[in-house]
């Protein structure tokens, strides 16, 4: 089941993103918002079928917050799925971008982050690395990551599909990590954009794009492609799809 979702398309390009703009027809508002020393902005770059706006984060000092939240997600499950976009323009000459920070009510779980090399990597809550993607992205490319949370004191996994042809159904690498600290309590809440953890460092521009998070199964890209809706592994007939 999709909790949330955001296309962003019915923002205006150039204004900042904020709670009370991000909501229909772009999709479930958002929490909330937090910037600093970075903006958070409406931007024209988009998948060439992906709408109209996506969402432009762009620091302007070291250690820049540009982020948006989804919290209040779930009360009971302990496994939650996230879709995301992401087109990079500039990587950090350091450092590294979280791009997913998962909360709980009690404390944070997993982490997914991008590091200045392009390298997709999955850390638990401690920041402790588990593992590390062999390929690298590009800038100026788009990708879907696909993600799965499932929250346990010892015995929590992270997994992270990456997709290099950003609407289609062949994973390009997964980077997993198992036995790991991913919080002891429920995870109902999201972090997405850059988020400044563990000694994140230097400057970035980078965009994403349709967000979705759900409990029950991965979520599959926004364009079904070269394959029947009933008969592809992604088809989810309580999301909508752009065709």
């Amino acid at each position: 089941m999709i909790l949330v979702s955001n296309s962003f398309n019915g923002g205006t390009s150039s204004v900042d993103i904020t709670s009370a703009n991000s909501g229909e027809p772009s999709g479930t508002a958002f929490s909330s918002v937090a910037t600093s020393l970075a903006t958070l902005k409406y931007s024209t770059i988009v998948r060439t079928d992906g709408g109209t706006l996506s969402a432009a984060h762009v620091s302007s000092a070291d250690n820049g917050v540009s982020l948006y939240k989804y919290t209040g997600l779930i009360a009971t499950a302990d496994t939650l799925y996230v879709r995301l976009y992401i087109y990079v323009t500039t990587f950090p000459p350091s450092g590294r971008i979280t791009l997913l920070f998962f909360q709980g009510s009690t404390g944070q779980g997993g982490m997914i982050a991008l590091e200045s090399t392009g390298q997709i990597k999955v850390y638990d809550k401690t920041g402790t690395l588990f593992n590390t993607s062999s390929m690298a992205l590009s800038s100026a490319s788009w990708y879907r990551l696909e993600v799965k949370h499932l929250q346990h004191a010892s015995a929590g996994t992270l997994d992270c599909h990456i997709y290099s042809s950003y609407e289609g159904t062949t994973i390009a690498e997964t980077v997993s990590g198992t036995a790991m600290n991913n919080h002891s309590g429920v995870i109902n809440e999201l972090h997405i954009g850059s988020v400044v953890y563990f000694g994140v460092g230097s400057t970035y521009n980078f965009n994403t794009d349709d967000v979705a998070v759900g409990t029950n199964e991965w979520i599959g890209p926004v364009n079904l492609l070269n394959a029947p809706l009933s008969k592809n592994k992604f088809f989810n007939p309580q999301a909508v799809y752009r065709m």
